[in-house]
């Protein structure tokens, strides 16, 4: 009784055990992956930045979510053609050995990041030819046998890595009478670029589908993601992200399995040493670790409600990213619980605020505004006179441009009994500004100038001429502005300024000299706009 007892004990602490430590979606299936990661290829293809760090996110991915155990992952950085044939006829040999005392299916999973053209991969100066791989994969004894090749290329802001566009390659699903498939993957399509990217230190097709093996590609929901979910997920992800550049990038999927409909590839419910994050509505989301200008942890782009993703615990900054604006969220999350983002709730960053933030969709923002003001006095005996100004601003990312005009009209002035003059200008200029952005208000500080014209009419006397003289005007600009809804701004703005004229003097109404002279003043203007 007592021995009954204890063996029952010990079964369910290994029971209980086992779930701790292993994916319980993958219980009874034996997996296995070759992970390789190659940033350098042969001598005329550009070496690459982030191929190895994508084996790396792949490989951590897995081994949290996805039921590899760290004594079957082998890792590959670096390595050569030689080097990866070797590791892939090793890891062959010891299925066929452990398939003969384990009646547990067995899967098997090469994931390559680096260099490749029309004829093989190029994990160094040799060659890897397809037909290899092919070759490699299906002597494996392992029931599902999963080839993912991400052969991104890259230069500049997006460097191209590997093969040439004219030469054409398709890789194909195979399957053999003693496996139950095979399933390859590629992250183009025939006679396509790959394509990596800075901002988001990764390939974008990597990228896309390691974010929707943590969650983003969970459509139905129900805390597991199956490989075509995955790669959905990565393809319109990739085409979407790669529409940015030159050439679209279209990820191929073929393949072919005996008595399954899919793969299950990560079980989210099973992390016990992550955190999960809820976001509240679809849409596209960016991820910081710990605050913007961090490091970005993933760019999403859900279609369901209450996506759930698999995170580190840790403090993150997630921005909402929608049209014409976005939402930012401080959310801390905490290992093994759930962190909800309520979608109408955050920080809100509209148009021009999100060009200047390096906003993913808004390059430039445009506003027209309309002022009124006043400006100080420029001649003898003038008063501060009223202003009308309208104009045109585009902000781009490091500053603002705007096309102005404006209309000053001072009081009648008497110069002598029964003789007024009545003085108008008008002025157009241009503005340049930096803008800072804090928590309530913009606070642009640049530099205004304008060609100005000045028109000077006297009555009471005709024999007096009207007048016209053009003038030059520079200064300092302070703005201050604040964004009301969607797409109302008010603003207040200012500053000193210098007039370079022409004065005339005059003697009995008659000009008899001129002279160049610069005339000092300032301005203040109130107004609103409309962005767009």
């Amino acid at each position: 009784m007592v021995r009954h007892f204890i063996l029952s004990l010990s079964l369910l602490l290994a029971f209980l055990g086992t779930r701790t430590e292993d994916a319980h979606a993958f219980q009874g299936e034996r997996r296995y992956a070759i992970v390789i990661g190659n940033n350098v290829g042969q001598a005329r293809d550009a070496e690459l930045r982030y191929a190895q760090e994508d084996a790396l996110r792949f490989s951590s991915v897995m081994r949290k979510h996805g039921g590899l155990k760290a004594e079957n992952t082998v890792v590959m950085l670096g390595d050569s053609a030689i080097a990866i044939k070797r590791a892939i006829v090793e890891i062959n040999a010891r299925i066929r050995i452990e398939n003969d005392h384990s009646r547990a299916p067995s899967t098997l999973i090469v994931y390559y990041s680096g260099h490749a053209d029309a004829d093989g991969l190029h994990p160094g100066e040799a060659s890897l030819s397809y037909e290899e791989l092919r070759a490699l994969l299906r002597g494996s004894a392992a029931n599902v046998r999963l080839l993912i090749l991400d052969g991104c290329r890259s230069g500049g802001l997006t460097r191209v890595k590997g093969g040439t566009p004219a030469q054409r390659f398709q890789i194909n699903a195979q399957s053999n009478d003693s496996a139950q498939g095979m399933v390859m993957i590629s992250s183009s399509a025939a006679g396509e670029d790959s394509h990596e990217s800075d901002t988001l230190r990764a390939s974008f097709f990597s990228h896309h589908f390691i974010n929707g093996l943590v969650g983003a590609a969970d459509e139905d929901a129900n805390g597991q993601v199956s490989l075509r979910e995955a790669y959905g997920y990565a393809y319109r992800n990739t085409l979407r992200t790669s529409g940015r550049g030159v050439q679209l990038q279209h990820p191929t999927y073929s393949y072919q399995l005996k008595g399954r409909d899919d793969v299950l590839m990560t079980d989210l419910a099973s992390a016990q040493k992550a955190g999960r994050l809820r976001l509240g509505e679809p849409g596209e989301y960016l991820l910081y670790r710990g605050a913007e200008g961090g490091e970005i942890v993933a760019e999403l782009n859900v279609v369901q409600k209450h996506a759930t993703i698999a995170v580190a615990s840790g403090r993150y900054l997630v921005q909402l990213r929608r049209r014409d604006h976005y939402r930012e969220f401080d959310v801390r999350v905490e290992r093994g619980a759930i962190t909800t983002i309520d979608s109408e709730k955050g920080r809100k960053v509209a148009y021009a605020r999100l060009v200047r933030k390096g906003g993913q969709h808004q390059r430039i923002a445009h506003q027209l505004y309309s002022r009124v003001g006043i400006r100080g006095a420029l001649l003898d005996g003038d008063a501060a006179s009223p202003s009308l100004l309208v104009g045109y601003q585009f902000d781009l990312p490091t500053m603002s441009i705007a096309l102005r005009g404006r209309f000053n009209q001072p009081g009648e002035q008497t110069l002598a009994p029964n003789l007024q003059l009545q003085q108008r200008d008008w002025g157009l200029g241009v503005a340049a500004q930096h803008y800072f952005d804090y928590e309530t208000v913009s606070v642009g500080v640049g530099l205004v100038t304008e060609a100005v014209q000045f028109r000077q009419s006297f009555s009471g006397a005709s024999s007096i001429a009207t007048r016209n003289s053009l003038a030059f005007s520079f200064g300092a600009l302070l703005t201050v502005e604040r964004t009301i809804g969607e797409r109302l701004v008010v603003s207040l703005e200012g500053g000193p300024v210098t007039y370079l004229m022409r004065k005339a003097r005059t003697e009995t109404g008659e000009e008899i000299s001129s002279e160049g002279e610069s005339v000092l003043t300032g301005f203040l203007n109130l107004g609103a706009g409309v962005l767009f």
